[in-house]
């Protein structure tokens, strides 16, 4: 079980760096939108597949309507976070940024998120942003002191 877990979060890991890898080298955001649905639909697909034969082995009537929730696994844990907050306050969003960031939350889950919440940014101009905030409010955080 436990390299089952240590399978699924490598290979997420790994879904998350192509994603960013395939966003910042300029493949169109819809495209690799398109893949992540198609990697969905297929985990979705096989998770029900395994939950029919588990239901069978078992003998258990899957359809049954009063069902318990189950706990969120440790790592949708991780990638829920907490939510984006509304469109108005732009400081409120790079400081959510910041602690995305923190987490080492990849910046095509973040522009995702961030988007969902109804914001208009794309993955560079959030990046800039997010740049100049951080210079702004960190000045010792590592990157050149800007340009006069």
């Amino acid at each position: 079980m436990f390299l089952t877990l240590l399978k699924r979060a490598v290979k997420s890991a790994l879904h998350n760096a192509v994603d960013e890898w395939a966003l910042e080298s300029g493949l169109p955001q819809a495209f690799v939108e398109e893949m992540r649905t198609q990697r969905q639909v297929l985990a979705i697909q096989a998770e029900a597949t395994v939950d029919a034969r588990a239901a069978l082995a078992l003998g258990v009537d899957d359809t049954d309507e009063d069902r318990h929730a189950l706990p969120m696994l440790s790592a949708a844990r991780v990638t829920a976070g907490e939510e984006c907050p509304p469109p108005g306050d732009e400081s409120a969003l790079l400081q959510w940024v910041h602690r995305q960031r923190e987490r080492q939350m990849c910046w095509a889950d973040i522009v995702g998120a961030v988007e969902g919440a109804g914001h208009l940014f794309n993955t560079d101009a959030l990046r800039m942003r997010y740049r100049r905030w951080r210079e702004k409010t960190d000045p010792s955080n590592g990157d050149p002191p800007p340009a006069a």
